[in-house]
């Protein structure tokens, strides 16, 4: 007599869908069902974030801390550099762009489970400037400045003011003040000018 196919099923994969907006929430969990996946509110895989919400990055920040295992994947991300830069330091795996269909969706998380990212050329080729500008930026001075601290620098250097630097890097204008703080602290400096100065002419 044969033995038992005792062979368990495969695991389905666990996700989460964070909307402020319930029709595009339950439309996207239905997506999800039919697609063979369980949708959750606790220990997913992976998470699909609206990318409309006015707390996005907040909510992806939220996820990745609360359970760092999980995939996040950014929905109806917009095609604004900034944007999809924010959305990249908060921890995303992959996004999926507003003309995105059922299969690309399905497609996303299936690579994000693999470990890879899910991304269109567009957003690949904003990562990559990203990396190629970070690489560029001047080595930390003696001081011990931080890549990021040196790039703010050197920006600080071509005259740019603290809302400046924040739209060209992308980031907060009191994410900048800190590190300007940080800098004038690390270079014993008073003012902006004098820090950029002191590394300039190394005085």
């Amino acid at each position: 007599m044969p033995a038992p196919d005792v062979t368990s099923p495969p695991r389905r994969t666990r996700v989460l869908v964070v909307s402020d907006i319930g029709l595009y929430r339950d439309g996207i969990s239905h997506l999800l069902e039919e697609a063979g996946m369980d949708v959750v509110a606790n220990a997913p895989d992976v998470a699909l974030i609206d990318g409309a919400m006015r707390t996005s990055v907040a909510a992806v920040r939220s996820v990745r801390e609360r359970w760092p295992a999980c995939r996040v994947i950014v929905l109806s991300v917009s095609d604004v550099e900034g944007d999809v830069l924010r959305f990249a330091e908060a921890g995303v795996a992959g996004y999926l762009p507003s003309d995105g269909c059922r299969g690309d969706l399905i497609a996303a998380i299936e690579s994000v489970e693999r470990g890879e990212a899910a991304c269109s050329p567009r957003v690949a080729a904003a990562l990559l400037r990203r990396v190629a500008g970070l690489a560029s930026a001047p080595p930390a001075p003696d001081a011990h400045l931080t890549a990021r601290e040196a790039e703010i620098l050197r920006l600080i250097d071509e005259g740019l003011s603290n809302k400046d630097i924040a739209t060209r890097l992308y980031i907060g204008v009191p994410t900048v003040k800190t590190h300007v703080h940080n800098i004038l602290r690390k270079l014993g400096a008073t003012r902006r000018g004098q820090a950029a100065a002191r590394v300039r002419f190394g005085v």
